[in-house]
């Protein structure tokens, strides 16, 4: 078993070139070094936000990813770690290493002021979500909406074309569509600039609830700086006054695109529901087939998208929280009334 052996350290600059491979490895689809550095090492924190067990010949076998993000917490603002890629490979798993990084890697956090941990740990970390602490502050949600409803059931049923199917689609696009926009609002795709002047404060959409805190800066590195990704941010404005925000956009999946809502922002209903609108017209006009989205029910931007024919669903995520700050009771983070969050917050979409 010598040559099992492991021990764990944070990120040293280098490691990427061994994880993305890894990530492979684990999660049966590509990232480059360049997407892992720009997820985990671009944004650093108070702490190291990577931890690993690397074997004998410094190599890592085991992560575990943090990306820090400011929430507004009782009238303070605090840091928190979203943590995505939790990966250790095959050979090592079961021997400990997974849990000794996660236990080296909250230490550390906890030492730095880190209130709390999200994540959305799944089946496969089994006993390790009681040991650590994980507890479920809320789900979020699959939604879907089928865009070109003929072409689903033509590839369903493998028939041809079907007779009148192009009608039925513009009709049920239609009755989803509808509707007026709000008086005075227009929308626009945001350029850097637009969103530098846009989110020079927080985005609107809280409402009360709690929100990890989208400035400009990370809005850039999140929607426009992610490699590959392809987002686009629709702005709505009633004269200089910006009244919300969705992120989307289009990836190959096979031989069909997807469409996807990242994110909405909005403190009316109203300019929400518009949102929603206008970024499902775009994506079918983008060549989508079918659009998805990542919610918490029964929030507000949840009830946006079933207005707006968003009425199918694959189930949904539980998000977990483990909190670092003795002083955190649960009861003031738990529940999914109190919660704005998306899909795009842990990268899942």
């Amino acid at each position: 078993m010598r040559d099992c052996a492991w021990s764990c350290r944070p990120y040293h600059a280098g490691d990427e070139r061994h994880l993305a491979p890894l990530f492979e490895q684990v999660f049966d689809r590509a990232m480059s070094p360049r997407q892992w550095q720009w997820k985990h090492a671009d944004r650093p924190g108070p702490a190291p936000n990577v931890w690993l067990a690397v074997d004998g010949r410094g190599r890592p076998i085991s992560h575990y990813g943090g990306i820090p993000r400011r929430l507004r917490l009782g009238g303070q603002e605090r840091i928190v770690m979203v943590v995505a890629d939790a990966m250790t490979a095959p050979e090592f798993r079961r021997r400990g290493a997974f849990t000794a990084v996660v236990t080296h890697a909250h230490a550390a956090w906890r030492e730095a002021g880190v209130a709390f941990v999200l994540g959305m740990p799944n089946e496969q970390h089994g006993s390790l979500i009681d040991s650590v602490g994980w507890r479920r502050i809320c789900s979020l949600r699959w939604m879907i909406r089928p865009l070109r409803p003929e072409r689903l059931l033509q590839r369903r049923v493998r028939l041809g074309r079907l007779p009148g199917g192009g009608r039925a689609a513009h009709l049920w696009n239609r009755y989803w569509d509808g509707g007026e926009a709000p008086p005075g609002v227009a929308t626009a795709i945001a350029s850097r600039s637009d969103i530098r002047a846009a989110f020079a404060r927080p985005a609107p959409g809280g409402s009360g609830r709690l929100a990890l805190e989208r400035d400009a800066d990370w809005m850039i590195h999140r929607l426009l700086d992610a490699p590959n990704a392809g987002h686009e941010v629709l702005l709505a404005r009633e004269d200089q006054n910006v009244r919300g925000y969705c992120a989307f956009r289009v990836r190959a999946v096979g031989d069909r695109r997807v469409g996807a809502i990242t994110e909405i922002g909005a403190g009316d209903g109203q300019v929400r529901s518009w949102l929603v609108r206008e970024a499902t017209r775009r994506l079918r006009a983008d060549g989508a087939e079918t659009a998805i989205a990542l919610t918490v029910p029964p929030g507000p931007e949840h009830r946006a998208l079933r207005a707006r024919g968003f009425l199918f669903s694959w189930g949904e995520f539980g998000v977990y929280a483990v909190i670092l700050d003795p002083r955190i009771a649960f009861g003031e983070i738990s529940g999914p009334g109190r919660w704005m969050l998306s899909g795009g917050d842990f990268d899942a979409i």
